[in-house]
């Protein structure tokens, strides 16, 4: 009687195994982010904090790249928000709100003697010597600047050409009649601490080059949420 007891007993048992749950757990959702590498990261933490409060069983991949590469992921249906450069966005894309203001500034050398100055002109740094992003890093803002100082009636003087921002603040640290752009979205105070350089605002036209969150491809609930709760 007793090994019959038993034998029902851990049948029972087995057959709940496979009998379906009361109240299944949802379905984890997969949302990729692209954004620009090298940017402050601190208003999107804090904005993707809030939307895991929203949808705590929603799992978020950041991917951070250049512009360019950016945009091929998002043509090629791999990212399902993109943040990235304006100037960047190309005009198939809508652009739905603008994330982060943003405007290049100019780097230079703590010992520089302008960098007492808060802002200055592309004209004011016609005796410096320059260090430039390689053109394929980011040709739109080589372009530019190369651009502005053809109008303000002079040719760079550069000195070194680099592949990263890290290089670059190394290059001006060392050099102090070197000067350099760098975003502003870029240009938080521990940087100026760690290379002990100074960031001082570029006078231009045009200069403005915010970030913003291209409108989701695929019009789901939650992109839909997601990009109300990263543009307000």
């Amino acid at each position: 009687m007793q090994a019959t007891i038993k034998t029902l007993e851990q049948f029972e048992q087995l057959s709940t195994m496979f009998q379906p749950k009361s109240h299944p757990e949802p379905l984890l959702e997969v949302v990729r982010i692209g954004f620009p590498k090298n940017f402050n990261r601190t208003k999107l933490t804090q904005k993707l904090e809030i939307c895991k409060r929203h949808f705590p069983h929603l799992q978020i991949i950041v991917s951070e790249l250049s512009p360019l590469e950016l945009n091929e992921k998002w043509q090629s249906g791999q990212l399902d928000l993109l943040i990235n450069l304006e100037t960047y966005i190309p005009e198939s894309i809508r652009v739905q709100a603008t994330f982060l203001k943003n405007h290049l500034k100019i780097i230079m050398s703590k010992k520089n003697p302008l960098s007492h100055k808060q802002k200055l002109s592309m004209a004011d740094l016609k005796n410096e010597s320059f260090v430039l992003l390689e053109r394929k890093e980011s040709p739109l803002i080589v372009d530019y600047v190369i651009g502005q100082a053809l109008a303000s009636g002079f040719h760079f003087n550069v000195k070194t050409y680099v592949s990263n921002l890290a290089e670059g603040l190394s290059q001006v640290s060392l050099n102090n009649q070197q000067v350099s752009f760098i975003y502003s979205a870029m240009a938080d105070s521990s940087l100026e601490e760690q290379y002990q350089v100074k960031f001082v605002s570029l006078d231009a036209p045009n200069n403005h080059q915010d970030l913003v969150l291209a409108s989701p491809r695929v019009k789901t609930p939650t992109l839909e949420t997601l990009s109300q709760i990263l543009t307000e």
